[in-house]
């Protein structure tokens, strides 16, 4: 910053006080000027050099990276606690019907009546409506429904876990991202 008239005049009447009484030159008047400009813009270095500092000093990045990798962390394990969820939970998985309920509904299709009510041979519709009946008559099937719509939420718990701890990661990495670009800024100048 270019000095002010008033410290212009200062750094004249400093001059006047080292040599009192004598008559200065304009060259020596120059060099005061020239040296008060000097010292002023020192001060200024320097305090951008503390006000650097300090702000590098409050990014704090120690605790963003130590903030990531437990993010990453609590990523890891939420999806592998899915995965493992999966794998115990395969024969509840799949839309309609999972497969263990159609394991025990092909089992009672064997055991379906041959006749109905009346006598008669029991047609396709009769069958369907008796195994549709039994979704709620069969303790087993009736549990393994229920099993599935428990395995079914919990899958969808896990999924939001997991993507409850991908955003807390992206997050993280967009605040280091800009904060890597501050200290870059800082550094550049």
């Amino acid at each position: 910053m270019l000095l002010t008239p008033e410290q212009i005049k200062q750094a004249i009447d400093e001059l006047h006080q080292r040599k009192p009484g004598k008559i200065l030159h304009t060259a020596e008047i120059y060099e005061a000027i020239v040296k008060a400009q000097y010292n002023e813009d020192m001060k200024e270095v320097m305090m951008e050099i503390e006000e650097k500092i300090r702000i590098l000093k409050s990014l704090d990045t120690k605790s963003l990276i130590q903030k990531l990798h437990q993010y990453e962390t609590e990523l890891q394990e939420a999806m592998t606690e899915e995965a493992m969820f999966k794998n115990q939970s395969h024969g509840y998985l799949g839309s309609g019907d999972c497969q263990e309920a159609k394991r025990i509904l092909a089992e009672l299709a064997t055991q379906a009546p041959s006749t109905n009510e009346a006598g008669k041979k029991t047609t396709i519709a009769d069958r369907e409506a008796w195994l549709q009946k039994q979704r709620e008559e069969n303790k087993e099937l009736s549990a393994a429904i229920v099993k599935q719509r428990e395995v079914a939420f919990l899958i969808d718990d896990h999924g939001i876990k997991v993507e409850m701890a991908r955003r807390r990661l992206t997050s993280a990495t967009a605040v280091l991202a800009l904060k890597t670009q501050q200290l870059a800024f800082l550094a550049s100048g």
